[in-house]
């Protein structure tokens, strides 16, 4: 039974006079239609692609930014407590058995001060 009536439908299909300018265009339109939804899929992929790309260098930049954002501060620190230690070691309001230990101290933290 299902034989037959696929054997007819071809036979259909066959036929000259089943394909008029009508049924032409229909399937013509079917394909194009298909042929545009396969395309919008793939470029949508696409740009889900491109959009993953662009937020992951915005991650790797931020965390650029933060860890530069904290190189920064350190120095800061570093060149305030320099500043301080410079400032004491060398005044007078500093008693005398103190002040070997801040230049010390002074010269350590000017070592591991970042050279710009």
């Amino acid at each position: 039974m299902m034989g037959v009536a696929l054997t007819r439908g071809v036979r259909t299909l066959a036929r000259r006079e089943f394909w008029t300018f009508k049924v032409i265009h229909a399937v013509i339109g079917g394909l194009l239609t298909v042929a545009g939804a396969c395309g919008g899929i793939f470029v949508t992929e696409q740009i889900r692609k491109q959009i993953g790309d662009v937020d992951s260098a915005i991650a790797d930049a931020a965390r650029r930014v933060d860890s530069i954002e904290r190189a920064l501060y350190q120095f800061q620190l570093l060149q305030t407590q320099g500043v301080l230690l410079g400032a004491l070691s060398t005044g007078g309001g500093l008693r005398e058995e103190f002040r070997a230990s801040f230049l010390q101290l002074g010269f350590l933290s000017a070592k591991d001060r970042p050279r710009v």
